[in-house]
C-alpha cells in the first residue's frame, strides 16, 4: 500500500473577493484570468458533502462530513466532526463522533489521536481507543 500524505488532499481556496492573494510563481497571464474566473464563479451553490478525507496508517479512509464554521477551518478540519470509515477496498467499516474540542490527527487499529482544544485555546494531541471498528 502506497502512503498518502494528507496534506496533498486538502483543496487550496483563493478567493479574488477575499482579497487573498494568488500564487506570485504563477506567470502574470494566468494570474489575472484565474482571479478573474474566481471573481466571477463566485461561492458554490451547495457545499460539498465531503469535508475532509485523511488516509490513516492501515490504509483506512475517514471521510470528515461535518463542515467547520465559517472562518474557522484549519487543516485537522471541524472540532468533534463525525466521520465515516472506510477499508481501502471500499469497504464501509461505520461511522464515529469525535469528542467536542478533538480533532482527528491520525489513527492506527483502535487508537485514534486527536488535537483537544482546551478552554483557554491551548492545544495538546490526545490518544483515543475507539470500540467497535
Amino acid at each position: 500500500m502506497t502512503a498518502v500524505d494528507s496534506a496533498l488532499l486538502m483543496p487550496v481556496v483563493m478567493s479574488a473577493e477575499r482579497g487573498e492573494e494568488l500564487n506570485e510563481e504563477l506567470p502574470d497571464a494566468w494570474r489575472s484570468t484565474l482571479g478573474e474566473a474566481l471573481a466571477e464563479a463566485g461561492e458554490p451553490p451547495l457545499p460539498a458533502a465531503i469535508s475532509r478525507i485523511v488516509v490513516d496508517v492501515d490504509g483506512r479512509i475517514w471521510v470528515q462530513r461535518d463542515r467547520p464554521a465559517p472562518g474557522t477551518a484549519g487543516p485537522h478540519g471541524a472540532p468533534g466532526a463525525r466521520h465515516d470509515v472506510f477499508l481501502p477496498s471500499g469497504r464501509f467499516l461505520g461511522s464515529i463522533r469525535l469528542p467536542e474540542d478533538h480533532r482527528l490527527l491520525e489513527a492506527r487499529g483502535r487508537r485514534v489521536w486527536a488535537l483537544h482544544t482546551g478552554s483557554l485555546d491551548e492545544s495538546s494531541i490526545v490518544a483515543l481507543d475507539m470500540e467497535g471498528l
